[in-house]
């Protein structure tokens, strides 16, 4: 694995001016660059880092264990009210972490090519290859009316039944090449 290298750091620390003695979140663990040096500006307080990606959390476990003031959620933040009741400051650097990208078999990598995956949390069963291959047109298409504004932002110009019909043509795929050179195809 290769060194990560956290995201406008310095920018995102003074935005959230650690105060010793606070208590912080960090919702989004990944690596854990944002969190050591919240640590190292923390003194006695106290770091909860969730995480949906238990690989993240391992390898952050221990890139973090000179730090006992902080405890790793392998959860969703969104369920961070259910671990702490009162913060100072929330760090949630949303979006996919270069590690998921860089390994193929997670799914989400148009580099590598590997099964149709897409967990972030591999412990849960569902796969975005039974999703793209089992669900009904009537399911796909509630999941794109509700849940894919991101990739409404990107494709602008579509509807959500434009969207539907492209992922009825991709129904046949398993594996990310497959669904990436059936993309090239339908934007010729």
């Amino acid at each position: 694995m290769s060194e990560h290298i956290s995201v406008m750091l310095n920018e995102t620390l003074e935005l959230l001016d650690v105060k010793k003695g606070g208590i912080y979140i960090d919702g989004t663990l990944g690596r854990g660059g944002h969190s050591r040096e919240i640590l190292k500006r923390l003194g006695d307080g106290k770091l909860y880092c969730f995480d949906l990606d238990s690989e993240a959390i391992k390898e952050s476990r221990e890139n973090l264990k000179d730090y006992d003031n902080v405890t790793f959620v392998h959860d969703n933040y969104c369920h961070m009210h259910q671990y702490v009741e009162k913060v100072d400051g929330i760090l949630l650097d949303l979006g996919v972490s270069s590690p998921q990208f860089d390994e193929g078999e997670r799914g989400f990598s148009y580099r590598f090519d590997g099964p149709l995956d897409m967990r972030m949390d591999q412990e849960k069963e569902l796969t975005a290859a039974k999703i793209v291959n089992e669900y009904s047109k009537e399911e796909l298409a509630n999941i794109f009316w509700n849940c894919l504004w991101t990739i409404l932002l990107h494709l602008e110009n579509y509807s959500s039944q434009d969207i539907l019909m492209i992922t009825l043509k991709l129904q046949i795929c398993t594996l990310q090449s497959e669904i990436l050179e059936e993309l090239v195809l339908m934007s010729l």
